[in-house]
């Protein structure tokens, strides 16, 4: 994946082009975007799996002494992937995405939730990923089965699927990209 430096009015970021700038870039929309091509603000070694060590690590120092983004490398014209808030297909229904998969291999969506933290929202919905039905009773992780994919509103306002005890992303096989879709029970 391309390495990325980006510019926001508040912020710099550096990373890869794997998606997660989109829900950054949908708060904070992006001034400037270039590819990391330069090797001089790299580790002279740049190892073919450690990227964050050997090149974003170094421009993003650089970038905290004041380097100026252009001198990393080419401005790119960066396209977001997915959208900034989840389509609504009709008055029962809400359909997104899966957008990130953390590092506990929970599945994050781009569905913002109303009220996050309000677990009780999601007992009178029925929530799929891909064409399984994941659980929406639990309001914890303790009170979810152990190994049994279930839906929460996460800390960051978005509709997450995760497991007890385990991975969500190696549980259900789902990741990046997988629909997610929420229905009213009737």
């Amino acid at each position: 994946r391309l390495g990325l430096a980006a510019a926001t009015q508040s912020h710099f970021l550096v990373g890869p082009d794997n998606g997660l700038f989109d829900q950054v870039f949908a708060l904070d929309p992006p001034q400037q975007v270039v590819s990391l091509k330069n090797p001089d603000y790299q580790l002279p070694q740049v190892s073919a799996t450690f990227h964050g060590r050997d090149i974003f690590a170094p421009a993003a120092a650089h970038l905290s002494l004041g380097l100026t983004l252009e001198k990393l490398g080419p401005p790119i014209n960066y396209r977001m992937r997915s959208p900034g808030r989840a389509i609504l297909a009709n008055q029962d229904e809400l359909q997104g995405e899966i957008i990130h998969v953390d590092r506990f291999g929970n599945l994050i969506s781009n569905i913002e939730i109303p009220f996050a933290g309000t677990q009780i929202l999601l007992h009178n919905l029925r929530v799929y990923l891909a064409d399984q039905q994941v659980l929406t009773g639990p309001n914890t992780y303790e009170e979810a089965p152990p190994l049994s994919p279930f839906a929460l509103i996460g800390s960051s306002g978005l509709l997450e699927v995760s497991v007890r005890n385990g991975s969500a992303h190696e549980v259900t096989g789902h990741g990046v990209g997988t629909s997610i879709l929420i229905r009213r029970q009737t």
